[in-house]
């Protein structure tokens, strides 16, 4: 199981803080900081790419679902499950 969570400002859609990964069940403790520091940047990198207008919850929570995903699978050739938290301000 993989938990991604930003923090977005309401008002703009703007990225407040995250993205936060943790996760259980599908990579070795002795890997997991170099491996979540590449889905971070890979998220960052998706979050960096979406274009205006600001994206709603939902949305964005696919975004980052999706983003993960196809991390994991073409990395690691594992399927775990992503929640995406979408926390507003």
């Amino acid at each position: 199981m993989v938990v991604v969570a930003v923090t977005v400002d309401r008002a703009s859609g703007a990225v407040v803080a995250g993205p936060e990964i943790v996760s259980r069940g599908w990579v070795y403790e002795r890997e997991a900081e170099a491996v979540l520091e590449e889905a971070r940047a890979a998220v960052r990198d998706a979050l960096a790419e979406r274009n205006d207008p600001p994206l709603g919850r939902e949305a964005l929570g696919a975004l980052l679902r999706g983003t993960l995903r196809r991390f994991i699978t073409q990395r690691y050739d594992r399927k775990p499950v992503v929640l995406p938290l979408v926390l507003e301000i």
